[in-house]
């Protein structure tokens, strides 16, 4: 027995989903939400049972104000109670069990009204935390939740009564929800009862729940909430709500999903002593009463307006989800996935007043887009196109499903079934999910295609452009009437176009090309379906860039014929036609006037070209072409143009050819020395009429067009001018280059005339120079020269002249270098408006008096007639503005001879020169090739302390001259010449002129020379230097085998001539204890390398200057050589001049490396003597190392070789040497087919066939000493 019902025992609990829940009289705003009503669970079902109990929520639209209930939101939500942690476990009689044990079956119901247990009062709960009036809203009567009952029998009659905080602890109460929700509100009823005089009551403590989650109270009596503990507050427990017992709303809270909460249940009394607790307990209903909901009515429609969709084409869907509400949604997923046969190629938002879709989403994101909030009568739309893959014949889907978000529902009321014109509906009750799809019909169309070409993307006015045009059919279905039109602009003239056909398409049946336009069409063209790369059409459009710009060209097709796709049936081509950019920049002091030019053309005749299709061309030659110009390049710059521009003027005359209807156009270019300048551009037939004329390269030209004419009327007067660029400051060649451009057989070219009449250049100033030498001759050299150069353009640097007349102008040589065989020119130009300058260098023995120049041609440069120039120092200078065109400068300056003294000679190479004649060396007179030496200092010394006078040094031809003002004969009796020799040079000779007074010294390097009465000028004196040196040709190396004799080719030559010594050999043998080899210097007399019959050792001998002699050192190896073994043999000649005093020099050293190679082979050697050779059968004298023989014996030598390397050697070969000083006797050989060969002391065996790894043989071979 549980006692009477006024002991309240029994507690209902229940979860309830949504915000609004039935009321009884309070009316507030409408909020959809999800409830536990009375046919949210099973009514009948009894306890007692500990088995997990399950309750479905029902939609209410209208909460709170209506209690409409529906079942029809998917998908649904369902909440189940369950017991964990039972700490007093007995079956269906445990601690914590549903239902009841005891009365009748209305008694012992588990799902029951919230007012069934008690006693609570509507406003005890809350509909939602949201209500502005809490405790108002909620019917206790509609309102259903879960009885259960806290079982305090089971504590036993011994157990204190007395409890502490929320009392005894008896297990968890487990809330699931099959999906996640938010913020569910737990209304608790009946909290409380009493059984013997002592009031009892259940407390609860959350204790498990998602992070975040905290509780708080909405309202009720006697109930309170701190932390996570909701517990009854009542002084003393008792079974009614307000007297004792507790009933009330608490609100649960995350800003996150809920799946799970789980409540610790407790027993507490309000006994102060006392055991025992009889046959009772608490009863209580625990009721979720409303969580935040989403249900709302959603629903897709999807369509493209059509049933039938084109292969190869595209169509375009509207998608559209729409929440016909109650509840917003947050997250709803749209799903649009393109069937087989179709691919998405462009998703945007639709234009629809008030889309939601303000950003579209990607093409990678149709299979899941989100829509963002949707709330309720809210839509989102997008326009996705696909393009048609699918065959004709068949058929393609397109599918889109809209998903509710993860807390959300749909009713599914709009989603209706729907099969009709191809659109199919339906909604999946399981996922709330609503599905159309869209299925089409997929049928064949045409889809022409153009794609237009040109050879190149940058033209020049008068080139040909050309134009490719292919066309063809895309699609599934042929045409047969398909329209090519291309207007081409007017900056393209003479237009032809041709047609070609490929595969089973045919070429249009007219072309049409008028006289006078530029619009071409074509009709009737054939393209066959899917033509693309095999049945297509052709063609090609030529004509000749007739005016500068960009041009763009477009070409298009047409059928009647349905295409699917006409974003392909046109396409353009873009090309420049290059503009020109005059170049006019300089100076306006380069234009001279025109009676300051002079007229470079001398052929005037009008000449016309009229031949078709072919090249004609013609080169006008002016005056300063050839290599004998009548004017030389270099005596004119600049022309009569602005800022110097050369001009070049003449007639131009053009006419069509005829009949014009299959005519062509022609070009015209007028090129200077290669550059094109300008083009004539005839039109032919196209909307132009006149011919063009356009600059080119930064030219100019003062007519833009021509009218026809006729191409042979010369018009006799100057009817256009090419001002060419400011940069071209040159001109030589004028070529005409006539082109008739034909591309057909029957079409005949248009025709032009062309004649020149001036091209006019501006006169250089020219400059000369002269020289006149007062009381006295001597030469003069000037330098620092600007602005002049000669009839070559090369730079004037230096000047020089020899006065031979006293007071008479001669002229002065003026030269690009200073080398003294130059011989310069006498007259010189300058580039206009820049100053001219030069300067005279210093002269011992004259002094500059006076420098005036003047312009001869004063008159027509326009400058005055007196002296131009002003002297500073040694350096003459005419103005800038005095340098005018066509000036003619004379430049006379006098120099007057000083008091002083001369010494000059030369020094020389005396090595006998090209004489090939030995005598002719160091013999003091200079002979035949004895060159002068540069570069040698010859110093005027005191004698007596050799203090330096003066100095020169000698110049290219080894000439020097000492000039000197001072008296060097004052207070000496003699000077002394001392010469200098170079690096390499030894003074071999010295001699002096006839006529002067002087001694040498022995060593040729001094002359004293003692002062003559009225003598100033000590001249002739020579010095003779040669290099006395031997020199030896390159180093050598070879390897070779054992036994072999090598040799090694060198040069001997002699600078000077030269006696031949002695040679210098020193050896270095490795390993040096092995038989030692031999090597000897020959003169190879014939300069072949060879060592031949009669070639001797080098010996003393005389070797004239640049002599070659040819020299062999031969290297002989022994045949005991091991692999690695190397010798190296070095030499060097010693000699000497051929002239008395001359003393040894030393040659260069060679060195020749010989070195054994590593085949794997070795060789020992051994003699005997023996009495005869070859030597007796019976002979047992043993072979040694090494032996003693006197004249007239007989050596024996025997050697073993031996394969010492791991593979087979083939043919092996021993070559060996006749020792020096023995005479050859006969070889000896063990081996099966060996041949020996012996020949000038070289022996030679060769051993066919394969000698293993470690086989040996021997070989041998015997000779006399002679007596």
């Amino acid at each position: 027995m549980w006692g009477t019902k006024s002991m309240k025992r029994i507690i209902a609990f229940s979860a309830s989903l949504g915000f609004g829940l039935m009321v009884n009289s309070v009316a507030i705003a409408a909020v959809p939400t999800l409830e536990i009503v009375g046919a949210s669970g099973n009514t009948s079902t009894t306890g007692p049972s500990t088995t997990p109990q399950t309750n479905t929520y029902l939609f209410n639209p209208d909460n709170p104000t209506a209690n409409t209930f529906s079942q029809d939101y998917f998908p649904k939500t369902t909440v189940t109670y369950s017991f964990e942690n039972q700490q007093y476990p007995n079956g269906n009689n445990s601690g914590l069990f549903f239902g009841d044990n005891a009365g009748d079956t209305a008694e012992r119901r588990i799902f029951i009204p919230l007012g069934e247990q008690g006693a609570p009062r509507n406003s005890d709960f809350t509909s939602s935390r949201l209500n502005p009036s809490m405790g108002t809203g909620i019917s206790i009567t509609n309102n259903y939740g879960t009885r259960i009952v806290l079982n305090s029998s089971i504590l036993g009659r011994n157990v204190s009564r007395v409890t502490s905080g929320l009392g005894t602890y008896f297990g968890d109460v487990v809330v699931t929800f099959n999906k996640p929700v938010k913020n569910p509100v737990i209304n608790l009823s009946g909290m409380g009862g009493t059984f013997g005089g002592i009031g009892i009551t259940a407390n609860f403590r959350l204790t498990g729940s998602p992070s975040g989650t905290t509780i708080r109270l909405l309202s009720g009596r006697s109930l309170s909430v701190s932390g996570s503990d909701i517990r009854n507050n009542a002084t003393s427990y008792g079974a009614t709500t307000g007297s004792g017992g507790a009933s009330g709303s608490v609100q649960v809270e995350n800003a996150n999903t809920i799946t799970s909460l789980r409540f610790s249940v407790y027993l507490a009394s309000d006994a102060s002593s006392g055991t025992g607790w009889g046959s009772s307990g608490d009863a209580f209903v625990f009721s979720a009463a409303s969580v935040d909901s989403m249900v709302g009515d959603l629903f897709v429609s999807k369509t493209n307006s059509t049933t039938q969709v084109y292969s190869g084409g595209t169509t375009t869907y509207t998608i559209r989800v729409t929440n016909n509400g109650p509840d917003t949604y947050t997250g709803t997923l749209l799903k649009d996935v393109v069937g087989t046969g179709l691919t998405a190629t462009t998703v945007a938002c639709s234009t629809a007043t008030n889309n939601k879709c303000t950003t579209a989403p990607a093409l990678s994101s149709l299979a899941s887009i989100d829509t963002g909030s949707l709330a309720s009568g809210e839509f989102y739309e997008i326009l996705v196109t696909a393009r048609v893959d699918a065959v004709a014949g068949s058929t393609v889907t397109n599918t889109a499903t809209v998903d509710v978000p993860t807390l959300g529902s749909s009713t599914g009321v709009s989603c209706t079934a729907l099969n009709s014109d191809g659109i199919t509906r339906s909604f999946n009750s399981t996922t709330g999910a609503c599905t159309t799809a869209d299925q089409d019909t997929v049928l064949a169309a045409a889809d022409l295609e153009l794609a237009k070409t040109s050879d190149k993307t940058s033209y020049d006015v008068g080139d040909v452009v050309k134009y490719t045009i292919k066309a063809w059919n895309n699609g599934a279905t042929g045409v047969t009437d398909a329209v090519l039109a291309d207007n081409v602009p007017n900056n393209i003239a003479s237009l032809y176009w041709s047609c070609k056909s490929y595969g089973t398409a045919v070429c249009p049946s007219s072309v049409t090309n008028e006289n006078e336009t530029n619009s071409l069409t074509a009709t009737g063209l054939t393209l066959p379906a899917n033509g693309k790369d095999v049945n297509y059409l052709e063609f090609t459009i030529t004509g000749l860039a007739y005016k500068s710009g960009s041009v763009t060209n477009t070409a298009s097709v047409t059928t009647s014929t349905f295409e699917n796709n006409l974003t392909n049936n046109s396409s353009s081509v873009d090309i420049i036609i290059n503009s020109n950019s005059p170049i006019t920049n300089g100076s306006s002091q380069n234009q001279c006037l025109s009676g300051q030019s002079v007229n470079l053309v001398s052929d005037t005749a009008f000449r016309a070209y009229f031949v078709d299709n072919a090249s004609s061309t013609y080169d006008n030659a002016l005056k300063t072409a050839g290599t004998s110009p009548t004017i030389l390049p270099n005596s004119v710059m600049y022309g009569t143009g602005a800022n110097g521009a050369l001009q070049l003027k003449g007639r131009l005359n053009w006419s069509n050819g005829s009949p014009k209807t299959s005519t062509s156009g022609a070009t015209l270019k007028i090129m200077v020395d290669g550059v094109v300048y300008a083009t004539l551009v005839t039109p032919a037939k196209s909307s132009n009429t006149r011919a063009s004329f356009t600059a080119f390269n930064g030219a100019q030209v003062d007519t833009a067009d021509y009218a026809i004419g006729s191409y042979g009327t010369d018009p006799v007067a100057i009817n256009f001018t090419i001002t060419l660029p400011t940069t071209v400051t040159m001109a030589k060649i004028v070529r005409t280059e006539f082109q008739n451009i034909r591309p057909g057989t029957n079409i005949i070219g248009d025709d032009i005339g062309v004649g020149f009449n001036e091209l006019n250049m501006c006169l250089k100033p020219t400059f000369e120079m002269n020289k006149v030498s007062e009381n006295g001759t001597d030469s003069f050299n000037f330098s620092s020269f600007s602005n002049l150069s000669n009839a070559n353009a090369e730079t004037i640097t230096s000047g020089e002249v020899v006065t031979t007349v006293v007071g008479t102008a001669q002229s002065v040589r003026l030269k690009n270098s200073a080398s003294p065989v130059e011989q310069g020119s006498t007259v010189a130009y300058a580039t206009p408006n820049t100053a001219i300058s030069f300067a005279e260098s210093v002269s011992t023995l004259y002094s500059l008096k006076s420098v005036e120049c003047i312009d001869s041609n004063a008159a027509v440069s326009g400058n005055s007639s007196g002296n131009l120039g002003s002297l500073s120092g040694l350096t003459q200078t005419i103005p800038a503005e005095n340098v005018k065109f066509a000036s003619k400068f004379v430049c006379r300056v006098t120099n007057a001879k000083k008091a002083g003294y001369v010494f000059s000679g030369r020094v020389f190479n005396d090595n006998s020169g090209t004489t090939s004649d030995t005598s002719k060396a160091y013999n003091g007179a200079v002979d035949a090739g004895e060159l002068g030496i540069a570069g040698s200092v010859i110093e005027l010394q005191d004698c007596s302390s050799k203090a330096v006078l003066a100095s020169a040094t000698s110049n290219a031809n080894g000439e020097f001259r000492i000039q000197t003002l001072q008296d060097v004969f004052s207070g000496r009796s003699n000077v002394c010449l001392v010469q200098r020799n170079l690096t390499g040079f030894d003074s071999v000779s010295s001699a002096k002129a006839s006529n002067v007074t002087a001694t040498a010294d022995s060593t040729n390097d001094q002359f004293t020379i003692p002062k003559a009465n009225n003598v100033t000028s000590y001249e002739g004196f020579l010095f003779g230097d040669a290099e006395l040196q031997l020199v030896l040709s390159q180093n050598g190396q070879k390897t070779i085998v054992a036994g072999d004799v090598v040799d090694y080719p060198h040069e001997l030559t002699a600078k000077s001539v030269m006696n031949v010594l002695n040679v210098v050999e020193s050896k270095e043998q490795q390993p040096a204890n092995n038989q030692p080899w031999q090597s000897l210097v020959y003169v190879d007399s014939n300069c072949n390398a060879q060592l031949d019959q009669g070639e001797s050792l080098l010996s003393s001998r005389t070797i004239k200057t640049n002599e070659k002699v040819c020299l062999i050192q031969r290297v002989v190896s022994p045949t005991t050589a091991q692999g690695g073994d190397r010798f190296i043999a070095s030499f060097k000649v010693n000699g000497k001049g051929t002239y008395s005093t001359a003393t040894a020099k030393e040659s260069n050293s060679v060195n020749d490396i010989t070195t054994i190679g590593t085949a794997g082979l070795s060789i020992s050697k051994l003699v005997r003597k023996t009495t005869a050779c070859p030597a007796p059968s019976n002979n047992t004298t043993p072979f040694t190392v090494s032996n003693q023989a006197a004249k007239g014996d007989y050596l024996e030598y025997q050697m073993t070789y031996t394969n010492n390397s791991n593979k087979n050697l083939v043919d092996v070969v021993l070559k060996d040497s006749v020792p020096i000083g023995t005479v050859y006797g006969a070889m000896s050989c063990t081996a099966t087919g060996c041949q020996t060969e012996a020949n000038a002391g070289q022996l030679k065996w060769t051993i066919p066939g394969v000698l293993a790894p470690k086989q040996k043989g021997q070989v041998g071979f015997c000779v006399r000493i002679p007596d």
